[in-house]
């Protein structure tokens, strides 16, 4: 809330909050996520399109970063050399250095609350293939299977009316 960020550096056994630095008024910038050096570079991102940068995380040395839109930020990832911000009304940013942002065009404008990159290993070969997923209302799912360049929405989607607010990869046992 306000601009501040909290961080551990003793494998989280205690927190300390630090202001960005730069972000006032801070009540029009409340940050909602952050990834953690993807790429090298800290990014967070949240509300009226805040993307805010820095290659320590845990200084003042946050850059604000133009983001093109005025649409909440609601969930930032990195993977395979490229960042994804989504956000409300279907706003989807991708960019290669956390600097420059560009804008991407779904087939519809949900509000979109999170994002992730992981590998989506087929059944019929066992081959992984990189893929970023993005979430949000109404059951929303769009994925990229080319670096955030284009924006599908998959054959089998959960079809529910149910907000999806986060989404994430992990490994099935067995």
């Amino acid at each position: 809330k306000n601009g501040a960020i909290l961080y551990s550096s003793n494998y989280a056994e205690t927190w300390i909050q630090q202001d960005s630095g730069i972000l006032a008024p801070a009540s029009t910038y409340d940050l909602y996520s952050i990834y953690g050096y993807g790429g090298g570079t800290f990014v967070a991102v949240g509300l009226n399109g805040t993307i805010i940068t820095s290659p320590s995380g845990i200084t003042s040395s946050w850059t604000i970063r133009a983001s093109g839109t005025t649409n909440a930020l609601r969930s930032v990832t990195y993977g395979n050399g490229v960042y994804v911000a989504v956000g409300d009304s279907g706003t989807l940013l991708t960019s290669g250095d956390a600097v420059t942002w560009t804008p991407k065009t779904l087939s519809s404008s949900p509000n979109l609350q999170g994002v992730t990159y992981g590998y989506v290993v087929s059944a019929l070969t066992g081959v992984g293939v990189p893929t970023f997923v993005a979430v949000g209302s109404a059951g929303a799912v769009f994925t990229s299977i080319d670096n955030g360049v284009t924006w599908t929405v998959p054959t089998v989607s959960p079809n529910t009316p149910t907000q999806l607010n986060a989404v994430t990869f992990g490994a099935l046992a067995g």
